[in-house]
């Protein structure tokens, strides 16, 4: 409930600055590979105790801007994970983040526990980590503090070769104060026709289990009908019992976020079967795979981002929208070049609404066969790939592709309540944005905590997806 107050009292504030008819999408960042034991998405953070200091929180702007990742204005910062206190017993991560544009190349961090036991982790060397490629050495659950007393502790945090060395210190909270949901929980998991969805006991999701499973079975006929296959082998589907991201994301398995206190207010079929509609699509035959048409795709077949939505209608709407002077409407060469560059809730319409406009005016089997056979130039100018794939199956170029988009966009019947309805969309998930880089760093999308499953369902963690702030 405090997590909706504050995310409330952000979005009127941004409101207040920001009226529906002036509201500035953010841009965000392109992803690259995680490291260490953390989830590569598919593309689609409390502060440590003791360890981070709160960054000054922004003025709202009604311009685009990048969106920053929560850094210290100087100097090295260091996060511990899992959020929301550390108890006795956890097995504790460190994030040893790198100021802004420091050259890290060569370099690492190690850290020592200043204690009777004298523990002395592995040097780990400074990776890009997360969607936004954020430069850190990352420290995969190092610490078991079974056994340890609570209390405080120094833990030394060195940059090698012959870098800064500096002090910081953890608390540990006594396992009998563990939050009640928390004491005894574990992963248990159901099998159904499609899947295979894991929970942590005492979630929402252990209490909604059975219906969840009867969702996933729909939902994954839906997406096999549509897509003309079926999956080879059971969806691995993880539950998480606190909001990460956007609410959903794809790589060898499906993470999905399940809670009553889903601030994101994504919902659970819809966000299943966009990251089901992932899975299928990549691996199904193809060279290139421009990200516009990838996530498009998703949208497209699901319906909707967020929520079900006229795509098209609602994609007409960017053409009148603008702030100082910049139109809300993203050509397309920026699109298909620097697709994740681009407003979220933006990129994701504008993506779906031309594939709608591609099987509307081709047919899907012609957009399908059109899709798969995009070439790979192997040189990222994606405009050059999907300009020749154009110019083999429908005889048109690039330029004249979007020409033909547009006048179909103005052609649209575009309500003033369409249109109403798209700027608080993206008003509220800028806010929700805004609200984790803050407040829960660990869940914004670019850079989120978001831990192995198969390692934590052997290891028997689940602070990692249970815990999260209080704040």
């Amino acid at each position: 409930m405090r997590k909706l107050l504050v995310l409330t009292i952000l979005l009127l504030q941004a409101c207040s600055v920001i009226s529906p008819l002036n509201i500035g999408p953010n841009s965000i960042l392109e992803p690259t590979q995680t490291s260490g034991f953390t989830v590569t998405p598919s593309p689609t953070e409390t502060a440590a105790p003791t360890a981070t200091e709160m960054p000054p929180t922004p003025e709202p702007s009604s311009t685009p801007t990048t969106v920053p990742t929560v850094q210290a204005e100087e100097g090295f910062q260091v996060r511990l994970h899992p959020d929301g206190g550390l108890f006795v017993g956890d097995r504790i991560s460190f994030e040893v983040i790198a100021p802004p544009g420091e050259d890290m190349e060569g370099k690492q961090a190690q850290i020592q526990l200043e204690s009777s036991e004298g523990l002395k982790f592995e040097p780990v060397d400074f990776d890009p980590f997360g969607i936004a490629g954020r430069i850190q050495a990352t420290f995969v659950w190092v610490w078991d503090t079974a056994g340890f007393d609570p209390g405080k502790y120094e833990v030394t945090v060195s940059i090698l070769p012959e870098g800064e060395t500096w002090a910081e210190t953890v608390t540990l909270i006594p396992q009998s104060e563990l939050p009640e949901d928390e004491q005894g929980a574990k992963w248990e998991s159901i099998q159904t026709e499609c899947c295979v969805l894991n929970y942590v006991t005492n979630s929402d999701a252990a209490r909604d289990i059975e219906d969840l499973a009867d969702t996933a079975d729909e939902q994954a006929e839906l997406v096999t009908e549509r897509l003309g296959v079926d999956f080879t082998e059971p969806v691995t589907v993880t539950l998480i019992p606190r909001s990460i991201g956007h609410g959903g994301f794809a790589g060898e398995e499906i993470y999905i976020t399940y809670s009553d206190e889903n601030y994101v207010g994504s919902r659970f079929d819809l966000v299943l079967h966009h990251e089901m509609v992932h899975i299928i699509d990549g691996r199904l035959e193809g060279e290139s795979r421009p990200s516009v048409f990838v996530e498009g795709l998703a949208v497209y077949l699901t319906g909707g981002h967020f929520k079900s939505e006229e795509l098209l209608p609602r994609a007409a709407a960017l053409l009148e929208l603008s702030t100082d002077g910049e139109d809300w409407y993203v050509p397309l060469r920026d699109l298909a070049n620097d697709f994740y560059p681009q407003q979220h809730e933006i990129g994701y319409l504008q993506g779906a609404a031309l594939v709608e406009y591609m099987v509307n005016r081709w047919s899907w089997d012609q957009f399908n066969s059109f899709y798969r056979s995009i070439p790979d130039f192997e040189n990222s100018d994606r405009v050059a790939e999907i300009d020749s794939a154009l110019q083999d199956h429908y005889g048109i170029s690039f330029d004249e592709f979007e020409a033909g988009f547009m006048e179909e966009l103005r052609a649209q019947e575009m309500t003033p309540e369409i249109r109403s309805d798209l700027e608080y969309t993206v008003s509220f998930y800028d806010t929700v944005r805004r609200y984790q880089m803050l407040l829960d760093p660990s869940a914004y999308f670019t850079t989120a905590w978001l831990m192995d499953g198969p390692s934590m369902r052997e290891r028997g963690i689940v602070a990692d997806f249970v815990r999260s702030p209080t704040a």
